[in-house]
């Protein structure tokens, strides 16, 4: 029974994705705010495993209360990332995207519809950390 819960939850979840051509694949830049993980459900034999997913939460100026329609804060799983840097060119690690860096992310496909609109990163550039 919990496992149907679960299986309509994500099933309508799904249905919230959008895909939003003049955003995706330009970069999205400011702080990282979060880097709490994102949970999924991921279906096997058994029922629906919880698992989690490395992600953070960029704002475009902390400091301001966030933008009703969300403009300037975004979600990003760090899960499929093909490129993770520093401005200088060296590379960088998870671990190295702290709270209080400055980052520009880039993204492109499906993006989920929600405040803040959720989306998986591609590239990351670090330019900054505290």
């Amino acid at each position: 029974m919990v496992a149907r819960h679960v299986a309509v939850a994500l099933a309508l979840g799904l249905c919230a994705c959008i895909t939003d051509p003049q955003s995706a694949g330009s970069p999205f830049e400011g702080i990282v705010t979060s880097r709490a993980p994102r949970l999924v459900g991921i279906p096997t034999a058994a029922g629906v495993r919880i698992d989690s997913l490395p992600a953070m939460v960029v704002e475009v100026d902390p400091t301001e209360p966030v933008d009703p329609r969300c403009s300037n804060v975004s979600h990003h799983g760090l899960g499929a990332v093909q490129e993770l840097r520093f401005s200088n060119g060296l590379p960088a690690h998870l671990s190295d995207l702290v709270i209080g860096a400055r980052v520009r992310v880039w993204w492109s496909g499906v993006q989920n519809d929600s405040c803040p609109p959720q989306r998986g990163a591609d590239r990351v550039v670090i330019l900054s950390r505290p």
